[in-house]
Order: structure tokens, then sequence, then C-alpha cells
């Protein structure tokens, strides 16, 4: 699932009230007046109409054929506001669906996502406010592809809010230093079917610092960096985290450097299990040499000295001191190209990261490859990032989008920029390991757009013995066959293994039609959709068919 971000006491959790989320939505809209003399405000509302046919299968529920004819609703409305200061948007949808069939109750379900941002000082002091609340799966043993025409009741009402704050000092400062604050809190409710997880708040916390002096190209320099966040759980006992690094060179010839390096995590927490040697404590330090070439590219390899320790009593042998290399490798040959590759090690063992980008005027592309311990309803948001599209204004679909050309393109009429998200099927509070590989390619040159995502994400559960592996592709594409036609085309594979029960469920989606703009404000499309699952357990397998004509209208 790809979602879309337009740009207590401390044992006591409380669900979020509805004058709270009032107080956000009112905040996101106050800061769309007061942050400029003139508000540059653009409304955009529209209807959807559709009228759909299914023919789904779910063993589940049983072997014949449920099939019959839905009717929906969709009203949608969109505010915007860009000045030069400030900008925010707000989406509101309503999806209300009527079917043929008796059995089958009327459902309605509200979308909201709100943001607003505001910025001083040359962008160096920024305040960021964000507000949503939907309807998602929570847990992949479910149905993943299920929506509200067939599988409502497997969806759970997921709502979140928070903010944002940042400073930074001017780059001609003689210590550049960054601070950031900033506040998120979670909620999800059990959906109508029961999928093995209770409703749930938390909340989370999060300060860094960094500070950085000299640079690598220039004599001397030194970077200290630092973070401590703290996650609240209902269902849980409390998760902090505490991170430092530090790294400082000397030149010595050339292009040749001394360094030094040091690292620092502490995971803390009232009653935390060690299951899988998730030790309290990881300390290291080190010295080694760093290489510079080109304008900023450099490689540095060093030896260091680790101590992994916990607050549980533990066998001598895993109060471990250890010698290791790490080396770090950053390569920038453009401003719109760059590679870092990191191999180190934390407090659960050996580990590699990898970040990179390449963006050309009709190719762009992303990879990630990391690793992380952290409550699963927030990584989301640290592995899964699709990066910054273009949409036109009111759009939340990813398929409506491109990525901008450059990373200075100026935004015309009728366009935002908008940050994508691929979701995860498992929401909760429990506390993950995760090791993931993402690939993502973007292609819009002429008539075809073209977003591919290959990932592979490996979970491993600190507070139990659960563990699972994904692997997934997916492909979205439109090809423009005529002045106002567009043929669309998207596939998407997820495995899903579960080692705990000995399970694997292959679920396999492919949704493909023609959308036909008929004037500036009315579009219209006929679609097919068909998702199937096979499980190694036959009583999950599922599969569905689906065809579709919509009409939308902007008003």
């Amino acid at each position: 699932m790809v979602t879309a971000i337009t740009m207590a006491q401390p044992d006591t959790v409380r669900r979020a009230s509805p004058l709270q989320i009032k107080g956000v939505m009112y905040s996101l809209c106050l800061t769309m007046y007061s942050t400029s003399g003139v508000a540059d405000i653009t409304v955009t509302p529209e209807i959807e109409t559709a009228a759909y046919g299914f023919w789904l299968r779910d063993e589940r529920a049983g072997p014949g054929l449920d099939k019959g004819l839905a009717f929906m609703a969709v009203p949608t409305i969109t505010l915007t506001h860009k000045g030069q200061q400030s900008s925010a948007s707000i989406n509101v949808k309503n999806e209300s669906v009527w079917y043929d069939d008796s059995q089958r109750n009327h459902k309605s379900l509200t979308t909201f996502r709100g943001s607003s941002g505001v910025s001083m000082f040359d962008n160096r002091l920024s305040l960021q406010l964000n507000a949503q609340s939907g309807h998602q799966v929570r847990s992949a043993e479910n149905n993943i592809y299920s929506d509200i025409i067939t599988g409502s009741d497997n969806l759970s009402k997921t709502s979140s809010y928070g903010a944002n704050l940042s400073f930074a000092t001017l780059n001609s400062a003689a210590i550049q230093s960054k601070v950031n604050l900033s506040y998120r809190k979670f909620s999800s409710d059990r959906p109508e079917v029961a999928d093995g997880i209770d409703s749930f708040d938390n909340d989370t916390l999060q300060a860094s610092v960094q500070l950085a002096a000299g640079s690598r190209g220039a004599g001397a320099f030194g970077l200290l960096s630092g973070s401590i966040s703290k996650t609240t759980r209902q269902s849980a006992q409390d998760f902090e985290r505490e991170q430092a690094s530090l790294i400082a060179g000397l030149p010595l010839f050339g292009n040749l450097s001394a360094i030094v390096r040091a690292n620092y995590q502490d995971n803390a927490g009232d009653g935390n299990n060690n299951f899988g040697g998730y030790f309290d404590t990881f300390k290291s330090y080190g010295a080694g040499l760093e290489y510079r070439f080109g304008a900023v590219s450099y490689i540095n390899v060093t030896q260091n000295r680790s101590t992994r320790s916990g607050e549980l009593e533990l066998p001598d042998d895993e109060n471990e001191d250890e010698k290791y290399y790490a080396t770090e490798v950053y390569i920038a040959p453009s401003r719109r190209s760059s590679l870092r590759y990191r191999y180190d090690r934390q407090f659960f063992g050996r580990t590699t990261s990898v970040a990179g980008q390449y963006n050309m005027r009709t190719v762009s592309a992303r990879v990630t490859v990391a690793e992380t311990l952290q409550v699963l309803s927030n990584l989301d948001q640290i592995f899964e990032d699709l990066g910054i599209f273009v949409c036109p204004t009111g759009s939340q679909e990813i398929d409506d989008c491109v990525k901008p050309p450059t990373n200075n393109y100026q935004l015309q009429p009728g366009e935002t920029l908008q940050q994508f998200f691929q979701s995860g099927f498992d929401i909760s509070e429990e506390l993950v390991k995760r090791r993931s590989a993402v690939f993502n390619l973007g292609y819009n040159h002429r008539r075809v757009k073209l977003n591919l995502s290959l990932s592979q994400t490996e979970d491993e559960y600190a507070e139990s013995l659960r563990s699972r592996k994904t692997k997934a592709v997916s492909a979205v594409s439109s090809w423009q066959i005529g002045r106002l036609t567009h043929f669309q085309l998207s596939a998407r594979h997820y495995d899903l293994s579960y080692y705990d029960v000995q399970r694997t469920d292959k679920n396999f989606s492919v949704e493909t039609g023609f959308k036909r703009e008929l004037n500036d404000q009315a579009t219209v499309k006929l679609m097919f959709r068909r998702t199937v699952r096979n499980s190694s357990q036959q009583a999950f397998d599922l599969s569905e068919n689906r065809v579709w004509l919509s009409y939308s209208h902007r008003l």
C-alpha cells in the first residue's frame, strides 16, 4: 500500500480525543492564513462515481463463489496553500458503497490527510505539522489487497499526527549545527474481523543534534551527531533509544588523512527481553585512514574495538570485547547522483548500509539497504520512502505523479509536491529488528511513465520468537495512446514467509484499463483487476476478479 504526505504522563497512554484531532486540523488551517499577508489558497472539490462487478472466492468464507454489484460515490475536497515562507495542504475524501445484495451492508469510510509548514531565516528555522487518518490492513496474514468494496471488515482505522521543529546555523559558521525535535502519535483500532492485534496508541518523541567543524577537503574536520527517542507503548514496556557518533580527521599529506571514530548505542526499557542477542548497550571506537578524491568523494578504513553489554545478567562470553574493521565509501560524481556504502557493526552484529540516488531528466533511481531495531508502527517512515513526486493538485495516487526532472524544479500551476511511502502490511507495537533492501526506478519520457520497486525485508521480533521475510515487486505504468486517452497497467507481487507457523503466501495483483479525459474537469475510467493469494495452507487461498466503470468530475 502506498501512502502520500503532501509537503501525557510518562507511564500513561491516552487515546487521541476528537478535540485533539480538531486542534491539529485547526493548526494546519491557521498556518495557511497566518504566515503570509495574502493567502494564496486553492480549493479543489471533486466527485467520483463508480459501478463495480466482482467475483470473489475466499476459502476461509467457504468454497462457494461470492459475486455481486456495487455502486460507490467518492466526494473529495482539497485545499492547498503556497506562500513565500509557508505551504499547506488538506485533503478529505469519503468513500460510500451500496450493494445489490441485501446480505452486504452499506459502507462508508473517510480519509483525511493534512500537512503544513512554515520556514524563516532563509529556511534555517522550520516547523512542520501533519495529520492523517484512514483505513488499512495491519496484518499480512489477512487479505493484503482488502479494500472497501469486498474487504472492509479487514481494515483497521489508523490515524497519526505530529510535528517537527528544526533549526540550522549559517553555512559560514565556524561550527555548523543542526537541531531537530519531532513528535508523532499513532493509533490503530481493531477491524471488524479480528486480526490478532488489539487496539493501541503509541507516542514517539525524538530529539537529534549535529555539530560539524572544518571540511574534509580543507584541513582538519570533525562531525558529532546524537539522538534520543522514546516510544510510549500501550501493550508493552516503553522503548528508549540513545545514539551518538563521532568522526574527526587530521590531514597527513595530499588527500590522505588520519581519522578517529566512536559510536554509542543504548536500547533501554523495563523488562526488555534479549531474545536473539539484542544487547542493551553497544560501544565502539577506532582509528584509521581516509582518502579523498573528486570534489566531495572519499573512502576510509578503520580498525575498531567494540563492547556489548546488557542490564540483564549475561554469560561472560556475551559481554564481548571484539576487534573489527569498518569501512565507509561516499561517491558523488555530480549533484544528480551519489552513493554511500558503509560496513560496520551494531549491537546485533555486522551491518551493511547503502544509500544511493541517480536523477536525470527522464530517469531516476534510488537504492537503500539498512538495518535497525524499532517499534513496528514507526518503520514505514524509515525504510519505505519512495521519494518526492510532482502531482496534480488533489491527487493522492502515485500513478498520477512523476519524479521532478531536477532538484530545483519549479512547480507549475495545478501541481504540488508529495512524498510517497510504501506502507507495510503489519502494524503493531512490537519491537522488530528489520533488515531491508529497496530499489526504486522512475521513468518519464514523452508518453510513457513507469515506477518500478523491488524490495526484500527480513523481520525478527525482538520480544518473541517470530520472524518473517517479504519479497516484493511492483510496477505502475501509464502510456498515453492518444491526446486524451491513457492506458494504465500495474502489477504487484508479494512473497511472504512466516517461519514460526511454517506458512508461505504468494500474493499477486494486476490492474489494467483505460483512462479518458473528456475535458479539463471530467475523466472516465474502465478498469479490470485480478488478485490471487496462493498459500501453502489451502485454507488461506483467495482470488478475486473485478471490473468497474468510474466517472470523476472536478467542480
